[in-house]
């Protein structure tokens, strides 16, 4: 038994043949979060962002996560409309990481349908032979699209065809739209400029009458990357009312790009965008796979999408309904956390776990004032730093560090963390943030209507103070809940425009250059009146259980479920155990957490025959073996301790607030090593 594992198809056989049995470990590859609402305001123009790197499905291919503290991530969400996940296999599946943090901040998703040279031209013959077998075909990708739930598909057909076969492939591309709109309202089907109706292999770099009947099939043309100055204004004025719909390719790789890609990418971006055209940026991971470029990807990947945020227009708002949380998880770090403690110390990486990212992952911030006394006019420079790290963090594996230097009399300092488009309520707003550091300075949240005026709040002395764990067992300040609350008496129909963060000087301090280090792990913005449910899951079960054994013992030994009778048999030494457990989540569960522990076992036994352990000795010995975004967790060659009978699991849920109850009150079941 392995990890789970995402996988792409890669013959014509298992495309044709596809059902959700067809590849192992499927059913823990689908997305668990659904396309949610991303406000758009009027001018901005449609970025779609193709994700090629290394052929796809590295640490990212892993539902449950991976050890690794330095996989690629996007986190500019909020200038993204359609993410496509690229890779050279004939049907490139997304991992259900990146559906699921596209998802969440309003991206569509969509896979990738590739023939290429030789072999795609032999395959292209037996896909387009004629109108059943390429409708059989879309019935395929619009099915794969629907059991793991994104929304859409790339078609590159980058190889030589019969000019014959193209009306078959013209009716393919209008027949799997078709079909995909039926199913999702947000659907993609875009084409890729590559052959053209004549069947030859000629990337026209524009939209022309070469490749026009494709576009009028599709929703949507990715132009090659290799145009010129000028051919915006043509590509646009071929497209008419649908110029929206021509994405200007850009190869951030800078291979044959105008204005050379790469920190440029953003000339180019800014030529389509004056004409009105989305853009199409590919291999954005250039800042991380390009030469000399890993060991600070990410201040190149700031650098990157900031030059892109001022030529595409303003960002979407991804705060469109309440409640809304974040924990500034990018979906990776060196430990994991809950509530500021430590639950697991080792490195990791899961797509599934980041959260609504800010509008920027590295802000530098100034400010300058004047303050005139009766005999001098001073200078104030205050400054801010503020980024994603994972130096610390309240939940998860990241927090928002604040850093920087006030001056007294100046008026402090702000930045804006996100844009919102959401309705006050009539019972009024509840903001809670978990807030480390507060020596030298302020440091609140803001909110922001849409015609521009703060929102006056009232800190809420029921949870003003409650104070969390240090970070680590390394020592750190100790993390402190903050919450307030607008007024009830708000106008309605009042619109949050927006989210900020503003630090301040500390009244109680006479220094006047103040140098302050601060941190957010966690962010609510809520109805004043909600409550998010504590239940636990339901129906938690055990299969395919598997012990392995040494080679100098018996061989592996396994069963499809489990058992509790007693027995004298006990593990071997090295001996590892691996399983799957599945179970039902009640609604609004965030994430499952998974625990083990080897109970002491007692020598007598209760009447009704069942093994009977040391309930003290089990609450010292819980272990976390990961988390969950689905109802299933695989538990993959877990250490037996030489002797032990007995593996106890528990289930923990967290709730929409990432509230979880104790370990005490989680569903738990037996797992009898014995038995094997």
């Amino acid at each position: 038994m392995g990890v789970p594992i995402a996988r792409p198809l890669d013959t014509h056989d298992q495309l044709f043949n596809w059902t959700p049995q067809l590849l192992e470990d499927s059913s823990y590859c689908q997305a668990t979060i659904e396309l949610q609402d991303a406000h758009k305001t009027s001018g901005s123009t449609g970025l779609l962002v193709c994700h090629d790197m290394a052929n796809g499905y590295r640490s990212d291919a892993f539902p449950q996560g991976c050890e690794d503290t330095d996989a690629f991530y996007l986190s500019h969400w909020h200038l993204v409309d359609i993410f496509i996940y690229f890779s050279h296999h004939l049907v490139t599946i997304p991992c259900p990481g990146w559906t699921n943090c596209a998802h969440r901040h309003g991206v569509a998703v969509l896979g990738t349908f590739i023939t290429e040279w030789g072999d795609g031209s032999e395959k292209c013959s037996i896909f387009f032979a004629n109108k059943d077998s390429a409708e059989r075909i879309a019935r395929q990708l619009t099915a794969i699209a629907a059991f793991y739930r994104f929304e859409g598909w790339l078609i590159n057909i980058e190889n030589e065809m019969e000019a014959a076969l193209i009306p078959n492939l013209l009716h393919f591309i209008g027949f799997l739209r078709r079909l995909m709109r039926q199913q999702c309202s947000r659907s993609q089907v875009i084409w890729y400029d590559a052959i053209t109706t004549e069947g030859s292999l000629t990337w026209q770099n524009t939209l022309n009458e070469l490749n026009r009947p494709f576009f009028d099939a599709a929703d949507a043309i990715f132009v090659n990357y290799s145009w010129k100055a000028g051919t915006p204004l043509k590509a646009a004025n071929a497209a008419g009312e649908r110029r929206q719909d021509v994405f200007m390719g850009i190869d951030v790789f800078g291979r044959g790009t105008f204005a050379g890609g790469q920190l440029n990418s953003n000339v180019a971006a800014a030529a389509a965008r004056q004409e009105g055209l989305g853009v199409a940026l590919f291999a954005p991971g250039w800042v991380y796979e390009g030469e000399g470029n890993r060991s600070n990807w990410r201040v190149l990947n700031e650098q990157l999408w900031s030059s892109l945020a001022d030529v595409m227009g303003p960002p979407h708002a991804p705060i469109t309904r309440l409640p809304f949380v974040t924990t500034f998880g990018t979906g990776c770090g060196t430990a994991i956390h809950h509530l500021g403690a430590v639950m697991d110390a080792k490195p990791w990486f899961n797509l599934s776990m980041q959260t609504v990212q800010p509008l920027f992952q590295i802000a530098e911030r100034v400010r300058v004032e004047l303050a005139i006394s009766a005999d001098k006019t001073a200078v104030l420079l205050s400054t801010l730093h503020a980024a994603v790290s994972s130096n610390s963090a309240f939940e998860g594996g990241c927090c928002l560090s604040i850093q920087g230097s006030l001056h007294l009399e100046g008026s402090g300092i702000s930045v804006e963390l996100y844009k919102a488009h959401v309705e006050v309520p009539a019972q009024g707003l509840r903001l809670v943030c978990a807030v480390q550091g507060l020596h030298s300075a302020q440091v609140a949240i803001g909110l922001c209507t849409e015609d521009g005026h703060s929102l006056e709040l009232t800190d809420d002395p029921v949870r003003e103070g409650h104070e969390f764990p240090p970070l680590s067992s390394h020592g750190g300040d100790v993390w402190r809940v903050r919450e307030c609350r607008t007024s009830v008496n708000l106008k309605p129909g009042t619109m949050i425009g927006s989210v900020w963060l503003h630090c301040t000087p500390s009244p109680d301090t006479s220094v006047h250059a103040q140098q302050f280090a601060s941190a957010i792990g966690m962010l609510q913005i809520l109805q004043t009146d909600f409550a998010a449910p504590r239940e636990p899951v339901r129906d938690l079960a055990a299969s395919s259980v598997c012990l392995t054994v040494p080679p100098s013992c018996t061989s592996s030994k396994c069963t499809s479920s489990t058992a509790e009778q007693q027995s004298d048999s006990k593990a071997e030494a090295g001996s590892v155990l691996s399983f799957g457990l599945n179970w039902k989540s009640p609604p609004g569960t965030m994430l499952c957490n998974v625990w083990a522990a080897w109970p002491v076992l007692l020598d007598n036994c209760s009447q009704d025959g069942r093994t009977r352990f040391d309930e003290d000795a089990e609450k010292c010995s819980w272990v976390w073996l990961g988390n969950s975004v689905l109802e299933q967790y695989k538990v993959v060659g877990l250490p037996v301790p030489q002797g032990s009978r007995l593996l106890r699991v528990a289930v923990q849920t967290a709730n929409a607030l990432y509230e979880t109850d104790s370990l005490a009150n989680a569903t738990k079941i037996n797992v009898d090593v014995s038995s094997l």
